[in-house]
């Protein structure tokens, strides 16, 4: 990585509080603090048990597998604003990598995942190592138990985690009720293409978690939100896509598209 990526100007910082000092740390910065503490939190897990968090993906294996997971990272952290208002939620918040550094760009942040206990657990040793307070920061294992009302989320993000839910129908229609009228959803997934999937073997993944494609997430997202293609990664081989989406207005709430509308 450029030494570039890694310099804040003086200037600019000092006139930043102190959340918004934390805000404009370079992203490089972040990553190496994320990394260890995830570490230790991996470490007090039995082998494999946070698989499905991503543990593995940004911890071990080749060193361009984990370049790729960090840079996902990286470019959705370029598209978040620095106002430190509003509201957010991480869904298949994973290991919690992104908690943080969303708690410095919103007011309050919800994170979701199977199993919740892994992200609390980073929370808690991130907040010991940087003398940090996330208090602003609850992590659940599913949507409901967020307690979160209709309208009231900024923005959701769903990165490389819905093409592994059983619903996603039911779930799309759940996030498009929370988002406010200005919300926006950002949705990362693989495109499951033969050098992906080669890819993931290379590095040790079965694949066997995955139901769909990020163009299968597109093709339902469509009837529900606006959709636009933010980015695709990594020239020359498209492995991951990232969306941006905002809801639809003519998407009844009963589920079902209304035709002559």
């Amino acid at each position: 990585m450029a030494q570039t990526d890694c310099v804040v100007h003086e200037s600019l910082r000092k006139h930043l509080s102190p959340r918004g000092r934390l805000a404009a740390e370079p992203f490089c910065v972040y990553r190496a603090r994320a990394v260890a503490v995830a570490r230790e939190v991996f470490a007090a897990y039995p082998r494999h048990a946070l698989d499905e968090q991503a543990g593995p993906a940004y911890l071990e294996g080749m060193a361009l597998s984990r370049w790729a997971f960090w840079k996902r990272l990286s470019s959705v952290t370029g598209l978040l604003p620095e106002t430190g208002q509003g509201a957010c939620l991480d869904f298949g918040c994973g290991m919690g990598m992104m908690l943080p550094l969303l708690r410095r760009r919103f007011a309050t942040v919800y994170g979701v995942d199977l199993v919740p206990e892994a992200a609390r657990e980073f929370l808690r040793r991130w907040d010991a190592a940087y003398r940090e307070s996330h208090e602003d920061v609850s992590v659940h294992d599913d949507i409901e138990g967020t307690g979160l009302a209709d309208g009231s989320v900024d923005l959701i993000l769903a990165l490389d985690v819905l093409e592994h839910v059983d619903h996603l129908e039911d779930t799309l229609d759940r996030m498009r009720r929370l988002l406010s009228p200005r919300g926006v959803l950002l949705v990362c997934g693989p495109t499951e293409n033969w050098i992906y999937k080669l890819g993931r073997r290379v590095v040790g993944f079965s694949g066997d978690y995955h139901h769909r494609s990020i163009s299968d997430i597109e093709r339902v997202m469509e009837d529900r939100f606006t959709v636009r293609t933010v980015k695709r990664m990594f020239y020359p081989f498209t492995l991951f896509v990232l969306l941006e989406a905002t809801p639809r207005a003519d998407f009844p709430e009963g589920g079902v598209r209304c035709e002559s509308c």
